[in-house]
Parts: C-alpha cells; structure tokens; sequence
C-alpha cells in the first residue's frame, strides 16, 4: 500500500510540476516579443529552451537556437556563444540525428566555455559529446567525454549541480546498459 501512495504522490508532483513549467514557459513566450535587448533576449530564449527540452525532451527549435548563436556573436561573448554552441549541437543531434554537425557545434563550444571558466557549460558540452558517441556505438570516446563532464561539474552549492549531476549519472548509466 506504501508503494502505491508513494506512485501517487510522485505522479501528482511531476503533474504540478510540468503544469507549472508550462505556465513558466507561456509566460516567457509572451514576454519575448518586447524584449530589445540583446542580453536580455538571449536570456529569455536560453530559458525558453531549457523549459521546452525538459517538458518535451531534446525537442530543440531551431529558430531560437539561431537566434542565440547570432546575439551571441554580435555581444562578441564567450560565455554566450559556449551556450550557444550547446544548443545548436543539441538541435542537430537530438532533432535532427545528425551527430557529426552535432557534434561540430559541441566541440565548438568547448574552447569557448573554459574561456568563461563556465564548469555547468563545460560539464553539459563533454557530456552531449559522450551521448553522442553512445549513439554512434563508439563507446570509447563516450566514456572518455561523460567522464571528462564529471570532471567539470558546476560547485555543489550551484543551483545547477543536481542537474548536471543527473546528465552525468544518466549519461553513465547508458554506457554501462
């Protein structure tokens, strides 16, 4: 009986919880037309993005991955186009299974986080490399790169420590299945 409330009570949780990052979600769409500037708009799309992969998984659009990339040349910024990067190598490995321009764009952004001194960018860039080897069954070179994101884990007391943490975990777990 424990095992069945405890179902529930997660069920009813994740139910909240998309319920709410889909309010989340709308209210940044509605905000993003009035937004002019550059910074602020590539906030908004950064997280916009972020609310859709986790609502929806690597269903990436590719119009704001564009628009991310472009403002961050214009800003001439490292942190930025680090980011960047990582979106577009996620649209073309997730959406469209291409993993060579995925993994192009990924290896890109690389030189650009360790410029920021970026662990969460660094950590999330190694470990979209290693899924993308696992998914070229050329488990080496996954191992190699999800360990590598191990390596450059954001600090424990970031906000985004659990989940980079779990990217990694994930990422581990699907070398060792």
């Amino acid at each position: 009986m424990k095992k069945k409330s405890t179902i529930a009570a997660i069920l009813l949780t994740i139910s909240c919880l998309s319920f709410a990052q889909t309010k989340y979600a709308d209210s940044l769409r509605g905000i993003l037309p009035t937004i002019t500037k550059p910074l602020a708009r590539f906030m908004v799309l950064d997280n916009l993005l972020l609310e859709k992969v986790n609502r929806e998984g690597n269903n990436v659009d590719s119009a704001f991955t564009f628009q991310l990339l472009k403002i961050a040349q214009d800003l001439n910024n490292d942190s930025l186009l680090a980011i960047s990067y990582n979106w577009l190598g996620t649209y073309f490995f997730g959406n469209k299974g291409d993993n060579a321009t995925g993994l192009e764009y990924y290896f890109k952004g690389i030189p650009f986080a360790e410029s920021a001194r970026d662990n969460r960018r660094i950590s999330s860039l190694y470990i979209d490399i290693a899924l993308c080897y696992f998914d070229l069954n050329n488990h080496e070179e996954g191992i190699k790169n999800i360990r590598k994101g191990s390596q450059h884990l954001p600090l424990k007391s970031s906000p985004m420590y659990d989940y980079m943490l779990t990217q990694y975990q994930s990422g581990l777990a699907q070398y060792f299945l």
